[in-house]
């Protein structure tokens, strides 16, 4: 087996790669339903303005109680929006502490590639350059072979 000068690919154990993937993919989905009942919940400061949030319906529950008829309507509205927008922020919230909790010891969180551009778009540059230095390595492994056999 010639494995020499193949960089990171040399120690790449495809069955585990394999078994781990598939392990993750089962542990993502059997959490799809668990993380589907996750509900974010919010109130304005007076208490007036109540709102649910969910992943999968979005807002479920809007309580407004009758003192918000005295509210000027644009004030009723930003109050509104404001309250949808923090109980969304916790569902999301409670989504990641939840799949931090999941991952928990197995490396990265998949949400933080959601969450975190900056992260996400330096996996990507650290998958590229292992890449382009494995394919670099059995380039020039072909060329030596090349050469040994005078081609």
């Amino acid at each position: 087996m010639m494995s020499a000068g193949l960089g990171d690919l040399e120690n790449i154990d495809p069955d585990k790669a394999i078994a781990d993937a598939q392990r993750k993919a089962a542990k993502l989905s059997g959490m799809q339903e668990e993380l589907s009942t996750v509900v974010g919940r919010a109130e304005s400061s007076d208490g007036h303005v109540k709102a649910a949030f969910s992943a999968t319906s979005g807002l479920t529950e809007l309580e407004l109680n009758p003192r918000v008829m005295k509210m000027a309507s644009v004030d009723l509205a930003e109050s509104i929006k404001k309250v949808i927008q923090e109980a969304a922020q916790d569902m999301q919230a409670q989504l990641n502490a939840q799949m931090r909790k999941m991952f928990e010891g197995e490396g990265e969180n998949p949400m933080d590639f959601v969450t975190d551009p900056e992260k996400s778009d330096a996996k990507i540059k650290e998958i590229q350059d292992s890449l382009g230095n494995a394919l670099n390595d059995a380039l020039t492994e072909v060329e030596k072979m090349r050469r040994k056999l005078g081609l």
